[in-house]
């Protein structure tokens, strides 16, 4: 793989690797390319407290989805584990070159944003307001605190609007059980992240009952 200058590189490692990591992103820095460090943090770290709050924050967005509805240009919400960062990355800028604007949380192996008021307010506005939720569904996902969270929240809010979730498969997974509930599934592991971007949107468009001469996609009020 190579850079060239005006890129922009995450590096991400374990604890124990900081030394070399920061030796890497000095090396790359000095080369013109932008570099940032960020410690991998497993979801066995995750303090209960978190847990807590982003539970109760939930439900307190829950209670107002009805009578206060938040408008907001990002049509598509990406939920996803860390580990599979790299593929929802790749997502997330195939939507926007299609015109779809998303969230795309990009702090999640940060405890200490995960901790604040202001990140689960960012996180619950969005899932209380998007048109979609892309659920990046992986063994990683599976144990995930905060996708259970993100994917919890969505489902509550499914049953007061009509809206989809639709599950993205970074990679091959055992998905019978999402099958046989007539999920809509997204096989990005089999396909380019521009053929799942609109793989995607056609999805959404199936789902509103968009048809192919209308301009946007768009639930219904």
């Amino acid at each position: 793989m190579y850079f060239t200058r005006g890129d922009i590189v995450h590096l991400i490692h374990e604890p124990h690797e900081t030394a070399l990591a920061a030796s890497v992103a000095a090396r790359l820095r000095d080369n013109g390319i932008a570099a940032d460090r960020r410690t991998a943090v497993s979801v066995e770290t995750v303090p209960d407290h978190v847990a807590r709050r982003l539970d109760q924050t939930a439900r307190d967005h829950l209670r107002i989805i009805d009578t206060q509805p938040v408008e907001n240009d990002e049509r598509v919400f990406i939920s996803y584990a860390r580990e599979d960062e790299p593929e929802a990355r790749l997502f997330h800028l195939a939507l926007l070159r299609e015109g779809m604007f998303t969230s795309f949380d990009q702090s999640e192996t940060s405890c200490g944003i995960l901790a604040s008021e202001d990140w689960m307010e960012w996180i619950f506005r969005r899932l209380s307001s998007c048109w979609a939720l892309a659920c990046f569904f992986s063994e990683a996902a599976k144990v995930s605190t905060f996708v259970n969270h993100e994917l919890g929240f969505f489902l509550e809010r499914m049953k007061r609007h009509n809206v989809p979730c639709i599950f993205v498969l970074p990679h091959e997974i055992n998905v019978d059980a999402l099958r046989s509930s007539n999920a809509r599934i997204i096989e990005f592991y089999k396909m380019s992240a521009t053929q799942a971007a609109c793989a995607f949107i056609e999805e959404m468009a199936r789902f509103f009952g968009v048809r192919e001469n209308d301009q946007s996609v768009e639930p219904s009020t």
